[in-house]
């Protein structure tokens, strides 16, 4: 497969040899910033970018077109009807024409929420019906939204071995600082621990002190409830609940779930009544949860869910999912996200195969999840065949095949 091409003004390059040259990249980006961008993707189009500046100037896809780009540019972006994200009313989940997303979410966060001090953190919230479109996100799936506006539902084998927690850490940030809940950036509500340095022990612990008490302090001195998202490290037991240890979170920090919350949490994401059993050396559970801080100063959990996502950061929720992500590691593909999906039957894939043509081929795994339902209307989608080329689309079928996944449509030479 070629590499992708951009124009710059008036003189073509293509991204591979802008990235291997990040100064002269910089350099082109800044001489050109007033003119015309355009992405050379598809043969005979142009379509339009603009250059856009966080600590550099990069090439950026104009909002709400990211799916008008061939499916192997680093510009696209799928549909919503090829994810969960299907199941939101408009104004639940709306990119803004500034490439800003304003999000609904179910938690009750910021001023006056800890007063709500119950929080359900359910994927389906008392506002959303099955079978109907939800008006809010819940706590999971605006995690999951992050981590997709972050890149990091997205694959291709040159990130191999070149995602680590400073990866993370930046672009889970900038991502969230996209997101808009009540009119205000997620930011404002939000800590992630900083990578920790041991020569920047003092520095980093102070920045934490101050984020955790301006997010859980109005300028009025009234009381606010924070979000909080990291690598889940373990759950130590004691006699007041369980401290959750999250990795990179400065020592003197402890964020604590009582064993109400806890019982809920094991129900949900555990086997064997053994809360710790979440947690595997070859995965991370990244945690997602909302905090108070309490009548004895304590940083206290009120609601607390989260993703397991491989060691490169690619999100899993099954066995054969997980089977599945080894297989394509060496093409370009990326994660569908349930979101608040996962109790409906609708047909969005689970990962779509990025490398195959100008259109993504739809995967799906059949039977590995307990929705009988999707199942069967799956089935009836494809019948005998595993691979439905003329629209794209591929499946495993664990009811015929449980050993190993078919053969995956051959990568696209154009």
């Amino acid at each position: 497969m070629n590499d992708i091409t951009v124009q710059v003004g008036s003189k073509n390059f293509t991204l591979s040899w802008l990235e291997n040259n990040p100064e002269i990249k910089e350099n082109i980006l800044v001489a050109h910033k007033s003119e015309e961008a355009f992405c050379l993707c598809i043969p005979n189009k142009k379509l339009p970018l603009y250059i856009s500046q966080k600590d550099k100037h990069f090439l950026a896809r104009f909002p709400k077109t990211g799916s008008e780009h061939a499916p192997f540019c680093p510009h696209y972006d799928s549909p919503t009807t090829l994810s969960g994200l299907s199941v939101y009313k408009s104004n639940a989940v709306e990119e803004n024409d500034d490439g800003m997303f304003s999000v609904k979410i179910t938690e009750s966060i910021g001023v006056n929420s800890s007063s709500n001090s119950e929080s359900s953190g359910s994927s389906s919230s008392s506002s959303s019906v099955s079978g109907k479109k939800r008006s809010k996100m819940s706590l999971q799936a605006l995690l999951e939204l992050l981590w997709m506006k972050s890149g990091f539902t997205r694959w291709s084998p040159r990130m191999s071995n070149k995602r680590n927690y400073f990866v993370l850490y930046k672009y889970l940030t900038q991502a969230a600082e996209e997101i808009i809940i009540k009119k205000i950036p997620l930011t404002e509500y939000l800590y992630i621990p900083e990578p920790f340095v041991i020569g920047r022990k003092d520095e980093i612990t102070r920045s934490a002190e101050k984020k955790h008490y301006n997010l859980l302090l109005s300028d009025n001195g009234e009381s606010k409830r924070m979000i909080a998202i990291g690598l889940l490290k373990n759950f130590t037991k004691s006699k007041y609940g369980y401290r959750v240890n999250i990795k990179h979170l400065p020592g003197n920090f402890s964020y604590w779930l009582n064993n109400d919350h806890a019982e809920k949490f094991i129900d949900d994401y555990c086997q064997d009544g053994d809360i710790n059993s979440c947690l595997s050396e070859d995965s991370h559970f990244v945690a997602i949860m909302t905090l108070d801080r309490s009548k004895s100063e304590n940083l206290s959990v009120v609601n607390l869910v989260g993703i397991t996502v491989t060691r490169d950061l690619l999100p899993f929720s099954s066995d054969k999912g997980l089977r599945l992500l080894a297989h394509l590691k060496s093409r370009i593909f990326s994660v569908q996200m349930d979101f608040d999906a996962s109790d409906t039957d609708d047909l969005y894939p689970d990962f779509l195969l990025l490398d195959s043509g100008i259109h993504p081929t739809e995967l799906f795994i059949i039977g590995s999840s307990n929705n009988e339902k999707r199942d069967k209307k799956l089935r009836n989608l494809f019948q005998d065949d595993v691979q439905d080329a003329s629209k794209n689309r591929w499946c495993w079928d664990l009811k015929w095949n449980i050993d190993a996944p078919p053969m995956l449509p051959s990568i696209y030479k154009d």
